[in-house]
């Protein structure tokens, strides 16, 4: 049995979508449109000039006339990629260059009545009633011309007319709007630095990839936000102190709205790295440093900068182990930091660096901690002094107390416990300072201050105040009786 055959017409695969097409410019504003024109010209070789007008339509109807032209010697390779989405792109392999899926021209013919680009292969005419014309015949000398009669509202075109100084024409281009140029920009900082990127391979296919390239990084005026470039093309904001133009392609969504995750922690990073020293007290509580703060190869003069202007020069981290070292510090006009403060990773940067220390390291209150400091051998002027802090003791509180001297990595000029007093004579300037004739106001103010923890260890109470009080009290006493000479 023979079955009878009925030939159909040949079909592509897919079909698109205009009104598809359309939509996905809907979140994103028409401006980009004209964004991808741009880039496109800005990418042709040899281009050293691309004008773009915007006229609006006299006859009343929602649209305006658009062109885009450019001087590019050669003008398109392949007319065919004015209309055949997602054709290979000659782009994908050079991460200097800003397209990658030859989607531009397509999104922006979405949105119009009508159009043409015209180029040195020829034209491509897109007619109203939906239908597409070439023309072999009609071509340019050189570059390209991009004209389109396209849906526009007055309120659109404001925000393209808004939105478009925004670009950062490249410094080879000169790129004009509506007949006037835009402004040059000059970059307050150049970043070299290693940020991922999108590559196309030996076989076309895109690949994730890491390389060098320069960020360019521009002051955020008042009023402004700060955005995320590439290569002059905005692309997203971003929480940064600035705005950062990628000098080469970065890891976009297909509709180009955002970056991807690792981009932007790889981006936070070189930027807070290289400008931390720039950067105030205000932009260092910002999202983007603390995302920077918890990279592992966070430099450590930028974590040390990061602590400072966050925490103050004088702080130390409060201390489980050492509690009256806490108070010791609060009380010396320290700024206690305690955990909460910051997240785990960047705590984690923070003693890596040793950007901030435990308070029981700068302010030891147990005796013990100076056992292993360093002894030093008494003079005799220094055995003077000890042999006036055991008398002090002795008639202001009853008590009988040793006197040692060292040297202690600390901030600490003296410690007290357990009946032993240290004097740590490398913050007390060295011999000279214990000089009990012309000093004596200085030794025994601090004689006062560590005999009083004999009483009462936590340098904020009340009770530490009544005990300096008293033994102040007992030594003038004592000495108009002529008993503390």
């Amino acid at each position: 049995m023979v079955e009878s055959m009925r030939k159909t017409e040949s079909k592509p695969w897919f079909d698109v979508d205009k009104k598809g097409l359309q939509k996905l410019l809907a979140d994103r504003g028409i401006e980009f449109a004209i964004f991808e024109l741009i880039q496109n010209a800005w990418d042709e070789a040899g281009v050293s000039r691309v004008d773009v007008t915007l006229k609006p339509e006299q006859d009343g109807i929602l649209a305006a006339e658009l062109t885009v032209s450019d001087d590019a010697p050669n003008g398109f390779a392949d007319l065919r990629h004015a209309y055949t989405l997602f054709a290979e792109s000659a782009k994908k392999g050079n991460p200097k260059q800003r397209g990658r899926f030859n989607i531009g021209e397509k999104l922006v013919l979405s949105q119009c009545i009508h159009a043409s680009i015209k180029t040195t292969k020829g034209t491509v005419h897109f007619g109203a009633e939906g239908k597409r014309y070439e023309h072999n015949d009609r071509c340019t000398q050189a570059g390209s011309i991009f004209n389109a009669l396209i849906r526009l509202s007055k309120k659109d075109r404001a925000s393209i007319e808004r939105e478009v100084q925004k670009l950062i024409s490249p410094a080879n281009i000169t790129t004009t709007f509506n007949g006037e140029e835009l402004k040059r920009m000059t970059p307050r900082f150049k970043i070299e630095a290693t940020l991922p990127t999108v590559l196309g391979d030996e076989h076309g296919d895109l690949r994730h990839s890491r390389r060098k390239t320069t960020i360019n990084c521009y002051d955020v005026i008042d009023g402004e936000k700060p955005l995320i470039y590439e290569m002059g093309i905005p692309v997203v904001e971003h929480d940064c102190a600035f705005h950062c133009d990628i000098q080469q392609k970065v890891e976009l969504t297909l509709d180009r709205q955002n970056v991807s995750e690792r981009f932007l922690r790889a981006l936070r990073l070189e930027v807070f790295n290289a400008t931390h020293d720039k950067l105030t007290t205000e932009d260092m509580n910002h999202e983007w440093v603390q995302t920077a703060m918890e990279h592992p190869d966070v430099t450590r003069e930028a974590v040390t900068d990061y602590a400072t202007k966050r925490f103050g020069e004088n702080r130390v981290s409060f201390d489980m182990s050492d509690r009256e070292a806490n108070n010791a510090a609060f009380a010396d006009d320290f700024n206690v930091v305690r955990g909460g403060s910051a997240s785990a990773a960047v705590w984690e940067n923070l003693r890596r660096c040793e950007a901030i220390k435990p308070a029981g390291q700068v302010f030891p209150t147990n005796p013990d901690t100076f056992i292993m400091s360093e002894p030093v051998t008494p003079t005799d002027a220094m055995l003077r002094v000890a042999e006036h802090a055991k008398k002090f003791a002795r008639i202001t509180l009853g008590i009988n107390i040793s006197v040692r001297f060292c040297k202690q990595a600390s901030i600490e000029a003296a410690s007290y416990g357990s009946k032993t007093m240290s004097f740590n004579v490398r913050n007390l300037g060295g011999e000279k300072w214990f000089n009990l004739d012309k000093n004596r106001v200085a030794i025994e103010d601090l004689i006062i201050h560590e005999l009083g923890h004999e009483l009462e260890a936590n340098h904020l109470s009340k009770g530490y105040n009544d005990a300096l009080t008293h033994i102040a009290a007992v030594a003038l006493q004592a000495t108009r009786e002529g008993r503390l000479a």
